[in-house]
């Protein structure tokens, strides 16, 4: 019974996250107004018919802006991910492979770009008898990185990748509230938050 609401919840999650990702690719499609376009005369309307989600305070599409919100924020939360997670994991498998002066100073960078999970899963992986099988039979160190290594990590990297995409969600949103973020015409979650917060 538990696993069954575990496994539910797993599922809700992921159909939502889908969802989530195909309203943000498809904004230009499903949006009925143009995000950035002022129309005075339909400042601040409330939810209706024409306007699913109203208009802001420059008479803009609300339902229209947070699609392409979706859009923006998403690509920079995936950009940004994708970036530190190639680079960990490399250098994670490098540090825990070679260790010595080598694991010492890729530790260093990779505390930095806060990616040493990947290091610590390496870690625990090299010293796996599978790993001395394959450096006894011969495999070179490109082999046993590619074909021993990495795929042993990338099912924890997946789970911690899915986790960090909301935190830099959260973070990109954070940083627009707080006047740090997009231009003001750009649709984007957390400056549409940070220009809502006034007419509320």
């Amino acid at each position: 019974m538990i696993k069954r609401k575990k496994d539910m919840a797993l599922l809700l999650s992921i159909i939502s996250a889908i969802i989530l990702v195909l309203l943000a690719v498809f904004a230009g499609n499903l949006s009925p107004f143009d995000p950035i376009e002022t129309n005075y005369a339909n400042m601040l309307v409330a939810s209706n018919s024409e306007f699913l989600l109203g208009t802001d305070q420059l008479g803009r599409d609300m339902f229209s802006r947070v699609l392409h919100g979706g859009k923006t924020s998403l690509l920079i939360a995936f950009s940004v991910t994708a970036i530190i997670s190639v680079t960990g994991i490399i250098l994670g498998i490098i540090a825990g492979y070679f260790g010595g002066i080598i694991d010492t100073l890729i530790m260093r960078i990779a505390d930095v770009l806060m990616a040493f999970p990947g290091t610590v899963l390496v870690l625990s992986l090299i010293s796996s008898p599978f790993i001395e099988q394959a450096k006894l039979g011969g495999a070179s160190t490109f082999k046993i990185l590619k074909t021993y290594l990495l795929p042993n990590v990338i099912p924890s990297l997946l789970v911690l990748i899915s986790q960090d995409i909301g935190n830099k969600l959260l973070a990109i949103a954070g940083l627009s509230l707080l006047g740090l973020g997009s231009q003001p015409s750009t649709p984007e979650w957390g400056f549409m938050l940070s220009e809502g917060k006034n007419y509320i």
